[in-house]
């Protein structure tokens, strides 16, 4: 995209130097002819085209702006990718940390266990269905774990490429 606007700006001062003329001076000599003659020869290029000269040069900044706005549209375009692959690592982790923290102690807590200790009856549905809870908490733990490992490649994989630009 950079190499675009480059270009484009070459382009414009390409259109912008052929609106000025040329002057070329110089010296013509007959070296065959037996007076030896010199004569100076002068030249000017007039720009008569002005109006294809001035088309060229608005051509060349439509194309310099056109080429800097899709530099800028790619930027923002990359910026929000990454912002939204930080979010959904943060967000796992914020996940992973409320399942650590909070959930699975508070399962154990009010698990089947602490009231068999006590020797409080409990039936057999409570118990299996304490044993499946956790379970699937732990599961959910994998899986989010496993989005979150995902989002830091993706990052990764981001960044890389983005070095190699």
């Amino acid at each position: 995209m950079r190499a675009m606007v480059e270009m484009a700006i070459a382009q414009t001062d390409v259109a912008r130097s052929a609106r000025t003329p040329d002057f070329t001076a110089g010296l013509m000599a007959d070296l065959k002819a037996d007076p030896f003659m010199v004569r100076p020869t002068a030249t000017m290029t007039l720009p008569i085209w002005r109006e294809k000269i001035s088309e060229a040069i608005s051509s060349a900044d439509s194309r310099r702006f056109a080429a800097q706005a899709r530099l800028s549209a790619e930027q923002i375009g990359m910026a929000a990718e990454l912002a939204q692959m930080l979010f959904m690592i943060r967000e796992a982790d914020q996940m992973l940390a409320y399942i650590d923290e909070s959930a699975l102690p508070n399962m154990r807590t009010r698990s089947v266990r602490p009231r068999q200790a006590m020797g409080q009856d409990v039936g057999f549905c409570l118990s299996g269905r304490a044993a499946t809870d956790e379970l699937d908490m732990r599961l959910e733990r994998v899986d989010v774990r496993r989005e979150r490992e995902a989002g830091l490649a993706d990052l990764a994989s981001f960044v890389a490429s983005m070095c190699q630009q």
